[in-house]
């Protein structure tokens, strides 16, 4: 299991059979992104969705017409992202951020005669900020934090920006290598790309443990501010994604 850095930008849905068309004019202010170009001053793509149908009725609408909820950051895959929900539970630690993401896939139809499947999926997340239901025991875990001292609901709503930065878009990544590309063997590509999904989920998490707490244990009391997510990072796995089989 490994990974690295990068911030090489990328067209993740290349593919032979399955590009939308795309022009662009130069000076014009749309903007690529990935599978087509996207308008904002009239805040829709310039090209039809290359899921057709399947990724709704209205073929050129940004985010199924709800941006201020959804993101689609390849003009292919929309995200269903929510804002973390507090949680009161008894715990042993100050604060638990829990993201709760779920990758969904399954093998459709395709267009291509002899390219009859292609993999389409679906990232969600149900992110929870869990606290001590005493508010007592709150106030004292608040005023203990160090550096300086806080509020530990601050603290792990920083875990959720960590998640937006750093796991989104090395997810994104992931899924745009087998997504949407017309292929015979999309039943194996699609077993490899839910493996390697769990895969890159444990390396981000030996990845943040190390981050925010070292290559010790820093002990209870101890959590140091989040400050390793603020920008984006993408991860990608050494092992490359099951080739297409056309």
């Amino acid at each position: 299991m490994g990974y690295f850095l990068t911030d090489e930008p990328r067209n993740l849905l290349a593919t032979k059979s399955f590009v939308p068309p795309k022009t662009h004019v130069p000076g014009s202010p749309v903007k690529e992104r990935g599978a087509r170009f996207y308008n904002p001053g009239v805040g829709r793509w310039t090209a039809r969705d290359p899921m057709e149908e399947d990724g709704g009725m209205h073929l050129y609408a940004f985010c199924s017409g709800n941006p201020v909820n959804e993101v689609d950051a390849l003009g292919a895959l929309s995200l269903d992202l929510k804002d973390p929900e507090i949680v009161y539970e008894q715990t042993t630690k100050s604060g638990v951020y829990r993201a709760n993401e779920t990758l969904s896939c399954k093998c459709v139809d395709c267009d291509a005669k002899d390219c009859p499947k292609r993999i389409e999926c679906k990232l969600s997340n149900k992110p929870q900020l869990v606290l001590h239901p005493n508010k007592k025991m709150r106030d004292f875990l608040d005023s203990i934090q160090p550096n300086p001292p806080g509020s530990v609901e601050k603290h792990e709503r920083n875990h959720h920006q960590v998640w937006l930065n750093v796991y989104l878009p090395s997810y994104k990544l992931l899924v745009g290598k087998y997504e949407n590309i017309c292929c015979v063997n999309c039943d194996a590509r699609l077993k490899k790309l839910l493996e390697q999904f769990a895969t890159l989920k444990d390396t981000l998490l030996s990845w943040e443990q190390i981050q925010e707490y070292g290559e010790h244990n820093a002990g209870p009391y101890k959590e140091p501010n989040i400050g390793y997510g603020t920008t984006e990072k993408t991860f990608e796995l050494k092992e490359p994604p099951t080739p297409c089989i056309l």
